[in-house]
This record gives C-alpha cells, sequence and structure tokens, in this order.
C-alpha cells in the first residue's frame, strides 16, 4: 500500500498540476504597447511612426507614441550605456518625459523636478532589438496649470539604433 500512495505522489499528482493552465500569460514574443492617460486607455494609432522606440549610440533612449495629433514621449541619456535599469524622469538630460496635447505649442506637459515618473527597463535584447519597460509618469503645462497622469504604461517593442 505504501509503494502504490508513492506512485500516486510521484507520477499522479506532478501530472495532473502540469496540466493547470496558468491565467493571462502574454506570449513571450509578442509586441504590445499600453499605458493609461489620467486613467483611459491610451492606444496608439496604427502608422509606420505612430509607435516607436530607438537606441542611439549606446547611450541614448527615445520613444514616442501618437494617437493623431496627441503624442506621448520619454527620452534619456546615460553616458555609460542605456541599460537594464530603473531610470527617474525628472525633465532633465537624463531623464524626461512629456504628453504633447495637440500640435498648438500650449498643450505641452513635461515632467519637471517636481512632477516625476520613473522607466523601467526591464529587457534589452541587442540580437533581436527588442525593449521591454514599464514607466508612469506625471506631467505639468505651467500655461494651462494643469497635469496629466500617465499610468500601467509597458511595452515590449522592437527598436531602431540609428
Amino acid at each position: 500500500m505504501k509503494f502504490i500512495k508513492t506512485l500516486i505522489i510521484l507520477f499522479v499528482l506532478p501530472s495532473i498540476f502540469a496540466t493547470c493552465k496558468k491565467e493571462d500569460s502574454p506570449a513571450t514574443n509578442s509586441l504590445y504597447f499600453k499605458c493609461k492617460l489620467n486613467g483611459q486607455d491610451y492606444v496608439p494609432s496604427n502608422c509606420a511612426n505612430c509607435l516607436k522606440a530607438q537606441i542611439l549610440n549606446d547611450t541614448i533612449f527615445l520613444f514616442n507614441a501618437n494617437v493623431g495629433f496627441e503624442s506621448l514621449g520619454i527620452g534619456l541619456h546615460d553616458s555609460s550605456k542605456v541599460k537594464v535599469k530603473s531610470y527617474i524622469l525628472d525633465g532633465t538630460i537624463n531623464g524626461s518625459a512629456d504628453y504633447d496635447n495637440n500640435p498648438q505649442v500650449n498643450d505641452i506637459y513635461k515632467t519637471d523636478l517636481i512632477h516625476k515618473g520613473q522607466l523601467n527597463i526591464t529587457v534589452i535584447d541587442k540580437t533581436k532589438k527588442i525593449i521591454e519597460a514599464t514607466f508612469s509618469f506625471n506631467a505639468f503645462n505651467p500655461i494651462q496649470n494643469a497635469t496629466v497622469n500617465i499610468t500601467e504604461g509597458s511595452f515590449r517593442l522592437k527598436y531602431s539604433d540609428y
């Protein structure tokens, strides 16, 4: 009897648990972008330059997502090399983010030393040219005295290096 119990524990139970399906596991090779702008989904338009990531000279990271005339952007400079780590988005050359509501100059919201954010680069695959990150930020428009909140941001995108 002890032998049968051991067999059940060693062979039957692991096979039962192995058939359990993990919920909401994204495909590991899929490309995506998502974030919320003031609590609403921000979905980039479907055009060639509406969603773009670049790593230039290994030291500059640029990202933008456009919805028509609206644009969301992140830029940073890391003199040692853009790498997997967390970057503060505080409006400096080392890290900044902005949201532009339309082509007029007075509708630009930017991070600064008070209104900050964070970009957490989690993967840089130089062979496949894939970058993964999470981000969030608050950006301020001094002309309108208003703030926008970008939350729950994440992406897995191909990047260019030119």
